[in-house]
């Protein structure tokens, strides 16, 4: 069983007597904090899974003249997509919303 605090927008969360600090999903990256990306590499060495897998799509609105990019990523049978203006930002994004599934317990390392 796990107990979780909220600080400083970071989960801290005891899990048998080892305490271990988690990025919350809705947090900013600063110049301190790991890319939601980095933390997924992470788990999937630990966990020995391949590798979060990104393909990008770019859309444009010829109406408006403006270019959006869909960035999908794949990860344990999960399928991620978002959209923003910026390759960088459709990224962050949909491996923001893959580490909340992780830390929620709803990837498993083999499913």
């Amino acid at each position: 069983e796990s107990v979780c605090y909220q600080f400083n927008d970071k989960m801290v969360r005891w899990l048998s007597k080892t305490k271990k600090i988690l990025l919350s999903a809705n947090t900013n990256i600063g110049p301190t904090q790991k890319h939601p990306k980095s933390l997924l590499l992470e788990w999937a060495n630990k966990h020995k899974v391949s590798q979060p897998i990104t393909n990008f799509t770019e859309k444009h609105d010829y109406i408006k003249d403006t270019k959006k990019w869909i960035a999908k990523v794949y990860f344990c049978g999960k399928i991620e997509s978002a959209e923003a203006s910026k390759k960088k930002d459709a990224e962050l994004i949909a491996c923001k919303r893959l580490l909340k599934e992780v830390y929620d317990g709803n990837i498993q390392p083999y499913q």
